[in-house]
């Protein structure tokens, strides 16, 4: 009887354990800095296109927002090796990680796919 009590207990606390599981800690900032990003880059594509439309736009804006979208770029490379160390980290559990890491490598595709698109339209601009 005494045996199968503690089958019992040891089901019970192994059961609570998983139970109990916290988020990663880097799954969470790799989320909150893709969403951060996500947020920052939209707008900051934006401003680019009000200031082109506004004819307002010159080097030292260029600059400030080529600046800007260096940085943003890097904090979203930051933000998918969090996501992945998230994933890695046992005893965790993985969702804020794998959202971290999902969105920052679309942030990432999609903004080298504008880069791209940007750069052709610039070449096709100057070829006349």
């Amino acid at each position: 009887m005494e045996e199968q009590h503690s089958k019992l207990r040891a089901h019970l606390t192994h059961e609570g354990k998983n139970a109990e599981l916290k988020h990663s800690g880097l799954g969470i900032a790799s989320f909150i800095l893709s969403v951060i990003n996500i947020v920052s880059i939209f707008v900051l594509f934006v401003i680019a296109g009000a200031l082109n439309v506004s004819g307002e736009e010159d080097e030292a804006t260029d600059v400030i927002i080529g600046a800007f979208f260096l940085f943003f770029m890097l904090t979203t490379i930051i933000s998918i090796g969090l996501g992945i160390a998230g994933l890695v980290v046992k005893d965790r559990k993985r969702m804020f990680a794998a959202l971290g890491l999902i969105f920052s490598v679309v942030i990432f595709l999609l903004s080298i796919f504008l880069i791209i698109v940007g750069l052709y339209m610039i070449s096709d601009a100057y070829s006349y």
